[in-house]
């Protein structure tokens, strides 16, 4: 756990080697998008990147890689609850990213509950972990504006129990929902919850080069 502290406070920025990537795809006629566009858009998606960039740390990183890549195309932001900082997502939002929310919510009640081990996550925790997303994205959005997608984020208590907060993306079980269900399913669904894996979205630049070189 020092180590990883250790690191992540003298780690080199890369952000120099963020925009040879983002030249790259340019090169390649890759043209970049936000995840929302891939929700809001149909139709063929070849020849096109959708970029998402996790806010896990510091937000002034993020308005850095937003200024930096202006004149490549658009990306998603995502902030934590704990990264928030209103200047800095009005920013990146008024340069025409997607920003909004990375949520924990899970994590959170693992917490809250102590829960250590997987055995112990029951359907009812899971439940609530949906309810009180539905709940936290009502929150953001009343903060700041309507939003279309959010991710995951995956804490180190997410590895250690071994389940995910992207659980919460699987389809809204409302059976148990005595109050509001119609009006609760279609506001939790209007958000559309994105998992990593399941689109052409990384974080690791090196995966990205590598490909992009392989289809020359």
């Amino acid at each position: 756990m020092v180590r990883r502290v250790i690191n992540k406070i003298f780690f080199k920025s890369r952000l120099d080697e963020y925009i040879d990537f983002l030249k790259l795809l340019r090169l390649r006629e890759y043209t970049i998008y936000p995840l929302c566009d891939y929700v809001d858009k149909d139709g063929c998606f070849i020849d096109k990147y959708f970029i998402r960039i996790d806010v896990d740390k510091d937000p002034r990183a993020a308005l850095a890689i937003g200024k930096a890549m202006q004149d490549y195309g658009r990306a998603s932001f995502y902030f934590r609850w704990a990264t928030m900082d209103t200047d800095i997502m009005r920013e990146l939002k008024d340069m025409g990213y997607e920003v909004s929310l990375h949520y924990e919510t899970l994590a959170n009640i693992f917490r809250e509950d102590k829960i250590k081990r997987k055995a112990e996550v029951t359907s009812e925790i899971i439940e609530r972990g949906r309810k009180a997303l539905f709940f936290e994205v009502q929150a953001f959005q009343d903060a700041f504006w309507e939003v279309k997608t959010i991710t995951a984020h995956g804490q180190i208590l997410n590895r250690k129990v071994g389940v995910t907060n992207d659980i919460l993306n699987h389809p809204l079980d409302v059976t148990n929902i005595n109050h509001d269900t119609d009006k609760f399913s279609l506001s939790y669904h209007r958000c559309t919850l994105i998992h990593p894996c399941k689109i052409l979205i990384t974080n690791k630049i090196e995966r990205l080069i590598s490909d992009l070189m392989d289809k020359r």
